[in-house]
């Protein structure tokens, strides 16, 4: 049975689009359950682990995106924003059942097998 688990863009093959986010945390169906905030300096395996070490005192809300109407939800810690959703949302209730999905998958995921080995150095098992 597949379980959720992060997928390290800098591990995939061929060029790398601008703006991408540098990881995303799928779900056993394969559909996004969230992503990275953006470009950020740490490679891909440091940053989930980052991510990790901070969820446990990070905050989670979910808000409106102006001027569409639509809600988004992101997951911060001190200020700093840890991970944003990967898309928006017609409903408040949908977006928020999002966010759980992807704070309890974001605990217990494990790293792609092909980013592993990446990662086996920098990301803690739990």
């Amino acid at each position: 049975m597949a379980h959720a688990r992060f997928i390290c863009r800098s591990s995939r093959p061929g060029p790398v689009r601008a703006g991408a986010p540098l990881w995303r945390l799928v779900g056993a169906n394969n559909r996004e359950l969230g992503r990275a905030p953006g470009e950020a300096e740490a490679a891909c395996c440091v940053a989930v682990a980052d991510l990790r070490a901070k969820l446990p005192a990070a905050s989670a809300r979910v808000k409106v995106a102006a001027p569409s109407s639509s809600w988004t939800w992101l997951v911060e810690c001190e200020g700093e924003v840890l991970a944003v959703s990967g898309r928006t949302y017609l409903r408040q209730r949908e977006c928020q059942y999002s966010l759980w999905q992807f704070l309890a998958a974001a605990a217990v995921a494990t790293v792609a097998e092909h980013a592993g080995q990446l990662c086996a150095r920098e990301i803690p098992v739990l």
